[in-house]
């Protein structure tokens, strides 16, 4: 199992947080809105493209490149911290100016056309811009986030500590922003009626035969109308007594 990062209670059922020690990467596997370009000679970093950095002496000279070729673009700048791990971000601030182990790695980017296709307009309007901005910035965030390890998934178990489901994919830490803790209590709201309703026959069953007032053919009616499972049979009527009501 992923290591565990956290457990939380719900209902009396637990839900354990764990890494996703195998995501999809959000650059080659997902589709996106934006289109990022990064160069590092260490990394494979950001989406696959044609462009070399040998071919222009700056990032500006490449991104006037891509206006001449798709018109108007939007354009965010992208610094990589490596240091023990990398990370990559829009910020100029520390790490990401670190003068040692920072620098500039590229840029994510939409043209207008793009953008004006994308949300059925016909110009791009001071909301609209910001709107799209944002979305370019929380695809780098998504991606540092995969960079980073800070992918997780859920682990539900009932009341017996009995794994009941799990889940992975779940970026970032804040649980309930990115749908892992919503996700996990509605398993555990979905899969609990039928859990209590099993425990308490499976309770009254015990009762019932620790007070000898259970006949065969009762029991054998509780079996075959599924109210128990042969494991529960087995486990509170006995090896003979089972054996005898599948007769």
């Amino acid at each position: 199992m992923s290591d565990e990062v956290d457990r939380e209670t719900y209902k009396g059922w637990t839900i354990k947080i764990v890494y996703d020690e195998s995501p999809s990467n959000p650059r080659t596997e997902w589709d996106n809105f934006g289109h990022m370009l990064c160069f590092h000679s260490g990394y494979n970093l950001g989406d696959e493209h044609q462009y070399s950095s040998d071919q222009y002496e700056s990032l500006e000279e490449l991104f006037k490149e891509i206006e001449k070729e798709k018109g108007e673009c939007y354009m965010l700048p992208l610094r990589l911290y490596d240091h023990s791990g990398i990370s990559i971000s829009t910020s100029e601030s520390y790490p990401y100016n670190d003068r040692w182990d920072s620098g500039s790695v590229g840029f994510i980017y939409v043209s207008r056309k793009e953008i004006l296709k994308e949300y059925k307009v016909k110009k791009v309007s001071k909301t609209l811009k910001k709107t799209v901005m944002d979305n370019l910035q929380s695809e780098v965030e998504t991606y540092n986030q995969y960079l980073t390890g800070d992918v997780y998934g859920y682990v539900v178990e009932d009341p017996v500590d009995e794994e009941v489901d799990s889940c992975y994919g779940f970026y970032g830490s804040d649980f309930k922003d990115n749908g892992l803790r919503e996700c996990a209590e509605q398993i555990i709201d979905d899969a609990k009626p039928d859990y209590d309703k099993k425990a308490k026959t499976e309770k009254d069953l015990k009762t019932t035969l620790q007070n000898n007032n259970l006949t065969i053919n009762n029991l054998k009616e509780s079996w075959k109308g599924n109210l128990i499972t042969d494991e529960q049979l087995q486990r509170y009527a006995g090896k003979i007594v089972y054996n005898e009501v599948q007769k």
